[in-house]
């Protein structure tokens, strides 16, 4: 399991690099990034921009080519109070032509980003979990991963200073679920947060979805938050933003692999080894 040297991870991420970054899986320049606004989706549903939650952020990394990258990620509860949640292909890239893989490298968080800001700080990973599915075939239904985080420089563990979101397998569907995530800035200019309030449904046999318009590249690994409570600005993720169909064909139509007893080991996992 790969870990990362904190201090260079952290004079890595520049406020410029973080400006520059561009969505998973785009390998290319980030110099057209005029904007474009969301349209609603069919059922009548586009994302609003705000100001963002603690314990949902940005996650930065860096590519095997060396471009920089970035998925949304969030706070998940736990003993170690330390993990985070995402996409797997946020954490490990497989490339289905190429049947490789790797490790992405660089991995920092940043809670509550917004235009290069880090109300937080910095909080760089420590190990990365992804389901063996994923490691050995990209397997879509199995897009979640986890990461451990280290404690800042003043001791302290990532849910002490965020909160957390509480991780639950085997919801049944459908359920009003609230998505928080991060758009890549060709589409959403102010280089802030989008949040949605719509309903998760069940799609295919290992896939749920939801309709809102809004979620551009960026926004993979954005949790599907259940019974959120708006005062604590809290809630039970249920699934998050994965690859399914490059993430959604269209932006406003967006997929998560189903959270089953799969990623409740995975969880296990990550806790376990820290």
């Amino acid at each position: 399991m790969p870990t990362i040297d904190a201090l260079a991870t952290e004079v890595y991420w520049t406020p410029a690099r973080m400006a520059a970054a561009t969505p998973a899986g785009d390998e290319t320049a980030a110099s057209s990034r005029g904007h474009v606004a969301a349209r609603a989706s069919a059922a009548g549903r586009v994302a609003h921009t705000f100001h963002g939650v603690p314990s949902v952020g940005v996650l930065f990394f860096t590519s095997r080519r060396a471009r920089d990258h970035f998925c949304t990620a969030s706070v998940i509860s736990g003993a170690r109070r330390n993990l985070l949640l995402t996409a797997a292909h946020c954490l490990y890239t497989y490339d289905h032509d190429r049947r490789r893989a790797h490790y992405a490298s660089h991995l920092a968080f940043v809670p509550r980003y917004e235009r290069t800001r880090a109300p937080y700080g910095v909080w760089t990973a420590k190990r990365l979990y992804v389901p063996e599915g994923w490691v050995r075939r990209g397997d879509v239904d199995l897009d979640f991963g986890f990461a451990t985080l280290r404690r800042d420089r003043a001791g302290r563990d990532i849910a002490d200073v965020t909160g957390s979101n509480r991780l639950v397998p085997n919801v049944r569907l459908p359920a009003a679920i609230r998505v928080i995530g991060y758009p890549t800035v060709r589409y959403s200019a102010a280089d802030r947060p989008i949040y949605c309030d719509t309903v998760a449904r069940r799609r295919f046999r290992w896939q749920n979805t939801f309709a809102c318009g809004g979620f551009y590249g960026g926004t993979s690994g954005s949790p599907w938050l259940w019974r959120y409570d708006p005062d604590r600005r809290q809630g039970q993720v249920i699934g998050v933003v994965g690859g399914y169909h490059a993430g959604g064909r269209r932006h406003d139509r967006s997929y998560s692999a189903r959270f089953n007893d799969d990623v409740a080991a995975l969880w296990s996992r990550a806790e376990k080894l820290g």
